[in-house]
């Protein structure tokens, strides 16, 4: 965009998540537009206590004129940065005539999870945007960036107008399986950024040379699954579509099948598509266990569930080769086949955020004397990553984001660091 509005003001409101992990929403303002940048359910509170993200009816939303009511004054647009709850969990509450933008996985991925119960907002109305093609909303012009995250299709956002520009990193990180897009964006940075909002999960926990790779786990998993004897299951998101690709990768080098509860096979078959491979229910090394559970019935209810039966795998074979499978864990599952005692001296890899390990989880594998093993890395850019980025954008502020530490921040960037809280905004 050009320079000749660059008297105009832009408006930038940190309205949630200074200093929570999860639940940024952020607003900018123009003389004619007023544009939603995610819209989340925190997963903290700002002393980092967790946060029951499904009971959403006990946090507040944010409180935004003109997005929720029914009055005029009404949001221009919403823009989601991916399908995480924390970063779209109050869409459901948004007035319709608002239109809701994101990426085509982002749509499909939030699809599922509404068609599972999982989540109450409908994606159908969304309109979806590739990335690097710009939108205009009256006087700003947002162009998506494809990023390297843990979750699927994720975006950062250019935001433009009158001569100004803020970049929106949304969740991001450079070690990846994407992580050539990281790179690319170091190479070829988004230039005379007046304003970049960053997130800085990872700030206040991990140090430099903790970082662990998305390769540094799938080669952890091929030695694993080569030289661990008897069953092995993994915990992780189906989701998590990265990691689902570095378990399958793992399974075929080490010479085991991919066993997957029919809901994975159905998320993953929602979320194919040309030029993207991500394993399905029918490659040969992989196969589908039919586990009883809510999900299976809803697919079976729709008649979704009956074109996996070709891949099917009995307790009975299960049990018989155990040295030459991997099972994809969830509660059903694992409950299933303990009853059967074939889950008794496994080993578990726990390929998750230990937020999510429950004291009960642990108590069932002990009971089943069930070793776990950790092999996770974090969607999150580390803090060495975050001053390459930083570094690289050169904008003349910072804005943290989604952090318990932003004042981490000034200690990388000095007075370049903006600490704003809840409800703050600047002008640029």
């Amino acid at each position: 965009m050009g320079k000749e509005n660059d008297t105009n003001h832009m408006k930038i409101t940190i309205v949630q998540g200074a200093k929570t992990i999860g639940g940024p929403c952020i607003e900018i303002k123009t003389e004619e537009a007023r544009i939603i940048f995610d819209l989340g359910v925190p997963l903290t509170d700002e002393k980092g206590n967790k946060l029951k993200v499904q009971d959403k009816g006990a946090i507040p939303r944010p409180d935004i004129q003109g997005l929720f009511d029914k009055g005029e004054n009404a949001v221009d647009a919403v823009f989601i940065s991916h399908s995480h709850i924390d970063h779209y969990g109050f869409l459901s509450e948004v007035r319709t005539d608002v239109p809701v933008y994101m990426s085509r996985g982002c749509r499909d991925v939030i699809g599922v999870a509404n068609y599972f119960g999982q989540t109450d907002y409908d994606p159908s109305r969304t309109i979806v945007i590739p990335p690097w093609k710009p939108v205009r909303i009256k006087d700003i012009e947002i162009t998506p960036y494809l990023v390297d995250h843990s979750a699927f299709d994720a975006f950062a956002y250019l935001i433009e107008s009158g001569g100004k520009r803020v970049f929106y990193s949304g969740d991001f990180r450079g070690h990846g399986s994407k992580s050539i897009l990281f790179e690319k964006l170091i190479e070829n940075p988004p230039r005379n950024v007046d304003v970049l909002i960053c997130e800085g999960t990872v700030m206040a926990s991990e140090r430099e040379g903790e970082k662990i790779t998305e390769n540094d786990v799938r080669d952890a998993l091929i030695r694993d699954f080569s030289e661990r004897k008897g069953l092995i299951m993994v915990s992780s998101s189906s989701q998590n579509v990265d990691r689902i690709i570095s378990i399958y990768k793992a399974c075929r080098k080490s010479g085991r099948q991919f066993v997957i509860p029919p809901y994975t096979a159905y998320v993953l078959e929602r979320i194919q598509r040309e030029g993207i491979t991500i394993p399905q229910y029918d490659w040969k090394d992989v196969r589908v266990f039919f586990v009883s559970g809510r999900h299976t019935s809803t697919l079976a209810k729709d008649n979704k569930l009956y074109k996996f039966l070709k891949s099917k795998i009995e307790y009975e074979e299960i049990s018989e080769k155990k040295n030459a499978l991997v099972v994809l864990d969830s509660y059903h599952v694992r409950k299933s086949l303990a009853r059967k005692e074939i889950v008794q001296g496994a080993t578990l890899i726990y390929s998750q955020w230990d937020g999510y390990l429950k004291d009960e989880d642990i108590d069932f594998w002990n009971r089943q004397d069930v070793e776990i093993v950790k092999r996770h890395s974090s969607g999150h850019i580390s803090p060495g990553d975050i001053q390459r980025f930083a570094g690289a954008v050169s904008s003349r502020k910072i804005l943290p984001i989604h952090t318990l530490a932003p004042e981490r921040f000034t200690d990388f960037f000095g007075s370049k660091a903006v600490l704003l809280k809840n409800g703050q905004s600047i002008e640029i």
